[in-house]
Formats: structure tokens, C-alpha cells, sequence
């Protein structure tokens, strides 16, 4: 049998582990502290707020299950309460309200976190690095309170457990291929998304096929080849039923593949708070794989390969992310590993360490679309499960209790205000500092409670929670100047907050960028290269036959006077003849407002000319503006806006030709 290649990262020994380990053990308890020590400030202190925010993982069960000990059975049999939080119940059960309840419920949590401390040490110091990215791949997504999407049910979380165990005596005696282990854990922790092929394929690569040098398993030749087939027959059985469900996933999430917002998820990446403290040491590390060749280059796949997808399909979760995050700590590692001086080596990973002991009970993520403190089970006609979640926090929250925020009666009441037809619900929290401002808007069928997405600016009533001067103020300078809320009637929440449901009196104003509106030159899309969504090349020609230029989506109005502007320029016209004609339309079709458009006296300029159409509603209603061109004329639009009209004296002098469009602004802002 051949000898095996060396380790390329050397074990340091036990006696300069274990006081990383006691360190990060410390840093653990202090956390758990200062959390359960917050819960003893009044609800209205900013500071509190903003600290919760930021400790999310304790909020849904410490709280309900000391101010509610008779609600544990519920809790437990509840597939949203968190596994390992749940296996504490019965301690709970027993000590109450106590704070000695509230340190017991962490207790299962503060084990999770010390596996994930040791395994990052291990890696950062070059002992059971197998071991540490077979436990991380399933350690990650709990911790992140990722349970329900990466791990659906107990017998996957059991099975990883027990894959991760073997890992950790396979890693001291070498005599069982824990690389194979490592497969299977990471692949049963992402078997429930459909981003299994994405986050699966790179490490099952790396550890099957990877070259001789690195850390896959070393046996004989035989032996390999049988553990191949082996998994490519696991592999082909296990994803066979998945097959269908994966391609129907993956044709949804490539279906908005756009290069304009590649940076967006990266930039939500490096705005987190477990990114910054390594960037240096995994940017170190990238260098080493790629250059020195310190560390497998297959890692840079299985970090870089899910990053590139997850930017080119618009993602804006950033914890799907997570399963690579393994590959990240072993990058981190090798960066260190190329300091000369032990001691130096030995200082880096202690920072590293402790900064992810503190970084693992604040696990927060900055998303353009999850940063609410609100999340209510609607039930859909008597079903027993909630169907929407406000924001899936960082590190393992339930759905609240229906007690916790009187369901019942909000829905009773906004039933009474909606009447037998539909209407939509936002919900706006002020948030964390490190977080932009964000909201969750959906639309509600007040008689059987179903749920779906609707655009921000279309929500009729408003639910919020703002517990201190901080979030009204924060709301406040979200929503003006477009909305304003007529609160009609509190709800008292145990906890001392209170939930408020709000008629919104104003619509939000929109943008519209022509090049994402649909747009028609005719019966077909015109043939010009140039041509495209808000613009027709080639006047008096064929290419460029009449039709419609470029059409909003159909969005309601409350009852005003609105201002509806387009800004556009035209080249090759006839001062005097018709160039196109702005057209606003309602749900059924009818034309409402309309005004012709022609290039006035003195020919054209080349700049952008804002085309103003004022207009009113007497009642809600859903519009939809177009522009149609008559073809005489080679036509651009950049922008179509609809905002409130302002009184007469106020707002912008007119500009009928600037000498540059003003860009921005998505498809509402």
C-alpha cells in the first residue's frame, strides 16, 4: 500500500487547543448572558431593540416558554419549533419561569456552537479537518436556523449527526474514509433544495476524483474505485425521485439571469457580520489555493461555482450561501497557514475563533427582503400549518404563538374593513444599524386567508409592530413622503409591544425604467438591432411600423390627482407632425386620459424632454399607461413615472430638454 501523502495543514497538539476551546466556551456563556440579561431592559429602549435584533436565535422560544411553561408540549410538537431547543423542553417544564429556564433552553444551542467552535479550530489549526467540514456542512445550516429548508426532518438531522460522530472517531483512529462520510452529510444536509446539485457537486468532486496531494481519501486503487461506484449508485438513487422537482426549481431560479446584478449578492455577502472579521484571512487563502497551491484549488469551485449562480440568478437570501461556507473555513485556514511564525499563526487563529464564537450567536444577515420582527401563521380554511413567515431569522426562531399576536381578531377586524374581496398587508420594522430599511408586503384573500407576493406600493391596509421611537422614526422616513397610515385600531401584545392595523391613504409614487417594460412595435418586435423596450429605430421604414412603444404593469390607485410623466427624446422629426400619443387605461380597458405628443417649433434638439399628463381618480382603481408611437419619428424612452400631484407653487420647475437622463431607480422606488 502506498504511503500516504503528507497532512498540508501539521497539527499543532492538544495542549494549544484546549484553551481555544475553554476561550471560545467563555465567549459562548458571555453571549448567553448578555442575551438573557437584555431581556430585562424595558421593550421601549432603543438599545434593546436594536441588541435583539441582533440576537434573534433566543427570541422565539426563551421568551414564550418562561412567560407560557404550559405551552412546551405545543412547542415541541410544533415541526417550526427549533430541534435542539426542543429537546429541552422537559427541563423547562419543570423550572418555569426562572432565569435558570432560560440558560437550560441555550444549553442544547451552546453544544451545537461548541461543535461548530471546535471543528472551525480544528481546521484553523490543522487537526481533523475532515472532521471539522463534515460537522460544519451540518452544523451551519442548524445554527442559522436553516433547519427547515437544509434539513427537513429528524431522521436527516439524526442520520447527519451520526455521519458527523463517525467523522470525528474516523478522524483519530484514519481507519474509517470519513471523506465519504463528509459527502454524505453535506448531501443529506442539502437533499431538501434545489440548489442540492449546486452546493453537492464540488465537495463529492473534490473528495472523489480530487488529486492524490489533497485531502481526499487515500486508499488503494481498488478501493477507491469501489467507493466510487458506490456513491455514484447512492448519488443516482437518491436524486432520481428529485429529479423533476430540481428542473422545475432550477427553471424558476434562472428564469431572472441578469449581469446587471451580479455585485448584489456578493455586496449582501460582505455586508454580514461573519464575513467581515475573515475577509483578509480568506482572501489570504484564495491567493494560497490559487498561487502556492496550498490548499486544494477544487475549494475555489466549491466557494466561487455557488457564488457566481447564486449573483447571476438575482438571489437575495444570503444564507443560501451557507453550505459553502465550509469551503470558506478551509480557505481561512490556509490563509493562516502561510504566516512563517508559529506564534503568529497560533494569535490569528485564536482571533478567528473567538470572533466566530461571538459571530455565531449573532448571526445576522442583511436581506433586501427578510428584516422584519413579524411573523404571523395565517391558516388557509382550518389548516393546521402556518403558510407564510415573516423573516426567518439567523439562528433557529419558531413562528410565534397565534396567541402572541391575536390573530384572530386583527383578521376579523381587517376582514370587516376589506369586505368580501381581496386586499394586501405590509409590514415595516425599523432595523438593525447594520441593516438597510425593508419591507414585506403580501396579499391577503380576507375570506380563506391566502397568501402571495404583492409590489410595495400596493398595500390598501398595514400591519405594524413598532415597539420604540426609534422604529417610528425609522418607518417614518421609509414611507414619506408617499404613505400615510390612519390607524384603526391597537392590539396589547404580551410582551409589552403592541400590534397596529393601519389604512394606507396614499399609493407609493413609481418609476418605471423603459428597458424593463414590455414593449411591442407592431405585430412583432421590431428587427433593428437598436430596437428594443422603449425605443423604435428607424423612422419611415418598415422596421419601425406604429404600434406600442412601451406599457406599464397595471398597478391601483387610491382616490387623487396624480401626475403621470415620460421622459423621452426623438431624432429625425417634422416639427408640426404627431410623434406619439400617452394613453392611461383602467382594469376594464376603457381609455381614461390620453394626450398627443409632436415636436414643437424649432426642430429637434437630441435631449430628453419630459412629457407631463394630469390626471384624477374619484375611486381606487387599477391603471396601466402606454406610450404608442406613429413611426414618423425615431423615438427613446427612458423613464415612465406616476407620483401624486403636487399643489400648485411646489415641486420641480419644468425642463423640457436636459442635457443628460437621469438614471436610477428600479421598477419602483
Amino acid at each position: 500500500m502506498p504511503m500516504a501523502a503528507p497532512h498540508p495543514y501539521p497539527a499543532p497538539g492538544a495542549r494549544r487547543t484546549w484553551p481555544l476551546l475553554l476561550l471560545a466556551a467563555a465567549a459562548c456563556a458571555a453571549c448567553i448572558v448578555q442575551t438573557q440579561r437584555l431581556d430585562t431592559l424595558p421593550p421601549s429602549r432603543d438599545e434593546a431593540d436594536c441588541l435583539r435584533l441582533g440576537l434573534r436565535w433566543r427570541a422565539a422560544f426563551d421568551r414564550p416558554l418562561r412567560e407560557r411553561p404550559r405551552l412546551v408540549a405545543a412547542l415541541v410538537s410544533s415541526e417550526s419549533a427549533p430541534l435542539l431547543h426542543a429537546a429541552a423542553a422537559p427541563c423547562l417544564s419543570r423550572v418555569g419561569r426562572t432565569r435558570a429556564a432560560a440558560v437550560l433552553a441555550n444549553i442544547p444551542f451552546l453544544a451545537l456552537l461548541l461543535v461548530s467552535v471546535y471543528c472551525i479550530g480544528s481546521i484553523l489549526h490543522g487537526e481533523g479537518t475532515g472532521a471539522g467540514a463534515a460537522a460544519l456542512a451540518v452544523s451551519y445550516p442548524l445554527a442559522l436556523g436553516l433547519s427547515r429548508q437544509y434539513l427537513p426532518g429528524t431522521a436527516d438531522a439524526a442520520l447527519a449527526a451520526a455521519a458527523v460522530c463517525a467523522a470525528l472517531c474516523a478522524e483519530r483512529s484514519r481507519t474509517i474514509p470519513w471523506h465519504l462520510l463528509l459527502g454524505l452529510a453535506f448531501g443529506m444536509g442539502t437533499l431538501s433544495s434545489p440548489l442540492f446539485p449546486l452546493f453537492a457537486a464540488p465537495p463529492i468532486a473534490w473528495i472523489l476524483f480530487g488529486p492524490r496531494r489533497t485531502l481526499r481519501y487515500r486508499g488503494t486503487p481498488s478501493r477507491r474505485a469501489l467507493l466510487r461506484l458506490l456513491a455514484l449508485a447512492v448519488a443516482a438513487a437518491t436524486a432520481a425521485p428529485c429529479i423533476p422537482r430540481l428542473a422545475a426549481a432550477w427553471g424558476g431560479l434562472f428564469q431572472g439571469v441578469s449581469p446587471r446584478g451580479f455585485f448584489r449578492f456578493p455586496r449582501l455577502l460582505v455586508d454580514s457580520v461573519f464575513f467581515l472579521p475573515m475577509a483578509l484571512l480568506l482572501l489570504a487563502g484564495i491567493s494560497s489555493a490559487a498561487v502556492r497551491r496550498r490548499a486544494d484549488p477544487a475549494l475555489l469551485l466549491w466557494l466561487f461555482v455557488p457564488l457566481l449562480v447564486l449573483s447571476l440568478s438575482g438571489a437575495g437570501d444570503p444564507r443560501l450561501f451557507a453550505p459553502a461556507l465550509p469551503a470558506a473555513a478551509l480557505l481561512t485556514a490556509a490563509g493562516i497557514a502561510m504566516l512563517q511564525r508559529p506564534a503568529w499563526r497560533r494569535g490569528l487563529a485564536a482571533a478567528a475563533l473567538l470572533a466566530a464564537a461571538l459571530n455565531a450567536a449573532a448571526f445576522t444577515f442583511p436581506s433586501a427582503a427578510a428584516l422584519l420582527d413579524l411573523s404571523i401563521p395565517l391558516r388557509p380554511g382550518g389548516a393546521g400549518l402556518p403558510v407564510v413567515r415573516g423573516v426567518i431569522p439567523a439562528a433557529g426562531i419558531g413562528v410565534p404563538l397565534r396567541e402572541e399576536w391575536r390573530i384572530d381578531e386583527i383578521l376579523r377586524d381587517l376582514s370587516a374593513q376589506a369586505g368580501p374581496g381581496g386586499t394586501s398587508l405590509g409590514w415595516f420594522l425599523a432595523p438593525h444599524p447594520r441593516f438597510h430599511g425593508a419591507a414585506l408586503i403580501y396579499r391577503l384573500e380576507a375570506g380563506r386567508y391566502r397568501i402571495s407576493a404583492a409590489a410595495p406600493g400596493d398595500a390598501a391596509f398595514i400591519i405594524t409592530r413598532l415597539v420604540g421611537a426609534g422604529q417610528r422614526e425609522e418607518l417614518r422616513r421609509f414611507t414619506a413622503p408617499w404613505l400615510h397610515l390612519d390607524t384603526i385600531k391597537s392590539y396589547p401584545l404580551p410582551d409589552g409591544s403592541e400590534a397596529a392595523l393601519h389604512r394606507a391613504i396614499l399609493t407609493r409614487r413609481r418609476r418605471y425604467d423603459a428597458a424593463g417594460l414590455p414593449g411591442e412595435t407592431g405585430e412583432i418586435r421590431a428587427p433593428d438591432a437598436g430596437a428594443g423596450p422603449g425605443r423604435a429605430r428607424g423612422a419611415n421604414r418598415d422596421s419601425s411600423p406604429p404600434g406600442v412603444l412601451a406599457a406599464t404593469p397595471a398597478h391601483p390607485l387610491d382616490p387623487g390627482a396624480y401626475r403621470l410623466t415620460v421622459l423621452m427624446r426623438c431624432r429625425g422629426a417634422r416639427p408640426g407632425a404627431p410623434l406619439a400619443r400617452i394613453e392611461l387605461s383602467g382594469a376594464n380597458g376603457g381609455i381614461l386620459a390620453e394626450r398627443e405628443i409632436a415636436l414643437p417649433e424649432g426642430g429637434d434638439s437630441g435631449g430628453y424632454r419630459s412629457v407631463d399628463l394630469d390626471f384624477a381618480l374619484p375611486r381606487r382603481e387599477a391603471l396601466a399607461a402606454r406610450v404608442v408611437h406613429t413611426g414618423a419619428a425615431d423615438l427613446e424612452i427612458d423613464t415612465i413615472s406616476i407620483a401624486p400631484r403636487l399643489p400648485r407653487g411646489a415641486g420641480r420647475a419644468p425642463t423640457p430638454f436636459p442635457a443628460a437622463p437621469p438614471r436610477g431607480g428600479g421598477a419602483a422606488d
